[in-house]
Formats: structure tokens, C-alpha cells, sequence
């Protein structure tokens, strides 16, 4: 997803509070993206996009691994000469049984709609935080572990 400065997100919040401020509790529309278009076509003084778009990352929304991690290539768009495309890791929560005859814990993923592409593994999200190389080697990455 794009990301956003201090100030644009500032800005970004301010506007939305104006448009909300003017269009909805006037009751023009009870719509919030609405009420942010009409602000950027009537009032706005500079062009801002009414959605964010995921440019960086394709469809795919940004993670923590896309964050910290180089993900690895996808070797099929590469001998198709597709481009580099970049895989994406799914994690498996379900244990060995029907629906998991292996006992796979993740799975490399390419996103191109013309790939098929998938690679499975034995190994877990902190195996692969292990062996992947970070994007900045120098900072340390903390795992947030959900609780429960």
C-alpha cells in the first residue's frame, strides 16, 4: 500500500474531517467517499487520490514480511519471461489430516494471473524469518505474537 508521510497522512485526516464536517452532518450525503469526492471536485485546493492504491506491492496488501524480508522470485515468471515476480508466503494453520495430507506449514505462492506457481514447505513463519535475508540486516525485527 502507499505509504504516507506524517504530514500527507495529517493532511489526509484533516480533509476527511472537513468533508465529513460539511457534506454529511449537512445532509447532503450520508457517504463518506462522497463527501471526500465532492471536497477534492468542489473545495479542495490541491488533488488527492479518493482511494490509496496498492501500486508498490500489485493487488497484494503490504505485510510483515514484505516489510522486513526479501521475498524470494518466482522461477516460473522468470523462464516465461514474465519479469521478476515476487512470491508470496501463506501460512498453514491446519494440522496433518484430510485437507492436509503432507502436514505442510507454508506455502510460496505466485500472485501472476498467468502462474500456477506454488512451492510447499515443512517449515514455519520463524524458520523462514530465519532463513530469509533482510531487506536492512542491521535492524532487529521483533515478532508480535498474538495472545491466546
Amino acid at each position: 500500500m502507499k505509504e504516507l508521510t506524517m504530514d500527507e497522512f495529517v493532511d489526509r485526516m484533516n480533509t476527511i474531517a472537513r468533508a465529513r464536517k460539511i457534506f454529511i452532518k449537512s445532509g447532503i450525503t450520508k457517504n463518506i467517499t462522497d463527501a471526500f469526492t465532492l471536497y477534492q471536485e468542489v473545495l479542495a485546493d490541491h488533488h488527492r487520490d479518493v482511494f490509496l492504491h496498492t501500486y508498490v506491492e500489485g493487488s497484494h496488501p503490504k505485510t510483515f514480511v514484505d516489510q522486513n524480508y526479501i521475498r524470494p522470485q518466482c522461477p516460473e515468471c522468470r523462464s516465461q519471461r514474465r519479469g521478476k515476480q515476487p512470491l508470496y508466503l501463506r501460512i498453514i494453520n491446519m494440522p496433518k489430516g484430510p485437507q492436509n495430507m503432507y502436514g505442510y506449514k507454508s506455502a510460496w505462492i505466485c500472485m501472476h494471473p498467468k502462474c500456477i506457481y506454488e512451492e510447499f514447505s515443512y517449515k514455519t513463519l520463524d524458520d523462514w524469518m530465519n532463513t530469509l535475508p533482510r531487506k536492512n540486516p542491521n535492524i532487529k525485527v521483533e515478532k508480535k505474537r498474538r495472545k491466546g
